[in-house]
């Protein structure tokens, strides 16, 4: 049960940091947006992926030194990154939590059925339910990992494509030629 549990804060964790970090401060479409801080104007707790994308290209556009295209690539590829972060563990813990229920429950029915062969369990079969319920158990806790981390991990997955196309949509506006 400990693998699981360790499994299950790992996934916690970072559903959390995902849930916190993937978040949009502003709602203002992508242009207006850049308008607005192109003007130096703020807007108050808009400190976000796509508002520090569109601080970043403002700021490689207003030093103009070479490819601004290439310069973005490289100035925002960490902010891409940094969207990513912890996406890929999500998927990995979600397809790992059931495999780890499902050996617990296999490794229990065999400790079961070697006590069976040795008689050490009751003919009467509370011995064997017992058992077969303690069994169970890892798989039960493996899926109530899984399915709940299976869900909130594709809505966050939804939530960084979208950020991931606005940065995009950043990179497209100010790295433009003009």
């Amino acid at each position: 049960m400990w693998p699981l549990a360790a499994l299950a804060a790992a996934l916690w964790y970072c559903l959390a940091w995902r849930m916190v970090t993937l978040r949009r401060g502003s709602r203002l479409p992508v242009r207006d947006l850049v308008r607005l801080r192109r003007g130096g104007g703020r807007e108050p707790g808009s400190r976000d992926f796509v508002t520090a994308a569109v601080d970043t290209a403002l700021a490689v556009r207003a030093g103009r030194v070479g490819d601004v295209r290439r310069l973005l690539d490289c100035e925002l590829a960490p902010l891409e990154a940094a969207v990513r972060r912890h996406g890929p563990a999500v998927r990995t813990i979600v397809g790992l939590a059931p495999m780890v229920g499902l050996l617990g429950t296999v490794s229990g029915m065999i400790g079961l059925f070697g006590a069976l062969g040795a008689g050490a369990a009751t003919p009467q079969g509370s011995g064997i339910a017992d058992g077969i319920s303690q069994a169970l158990l890892t798989t039960e806790f493996g899926l109530s990992i899984a399915v709940p981390g299976l869900v909130i991990g594709r809505l966050l997955d939804a939530r960084e494509r979208r950020i991931r196309g606005e940065i995009g949509e950043v990179r497209n506006l100010l790295g433009a030629s003009s």
